[in-house]
């Protein structure tokens, strides 16, 4: 009810976002849900990835922060599976 309609953008199929407010759209095999990212920042916030984006002080994947990524030097190595920053290199969540 209080999304800003005339900002409001489609990032990906699960990420949209307007001035305010990140969201994500958790689904099942049955339903799907929206669900705000209140710790999102909206400004920065970008898709770079299946499932994968990144904000100032986060990345996120499936909805979820990733502790231990570092947001700036984040990049996509494999289609949102393998991802990596200046320490490290993920495959999904497991380093």
């Amino acid at each position: 009810a209080d999304v800003d309609a005339a900002s409001f953008k489609v990032l990906s199929e699960e990420y949209t976002k307007d001035k305010n407010t990140v969201y994500y759209k958790w689904t099942s095999s049955d339903r799907f849900w929206v669900v705000e990212l209140s710790s999102a920042e909206t400004r920065t916030f970008e898709v770079i990835g299946f499932q994968l984006a990144k904000d100032a002080n986060h990345v996120w994947w499936y909805g979820e922060p990733l502790p231990g990524v570092d947001p700036k030097t984040v990049e996509l190595v494999n289609a949102g599976f393998v991802w990596k920053d200046a320490k490290s290199v993920w495959y999904q969540r497991t380093e």
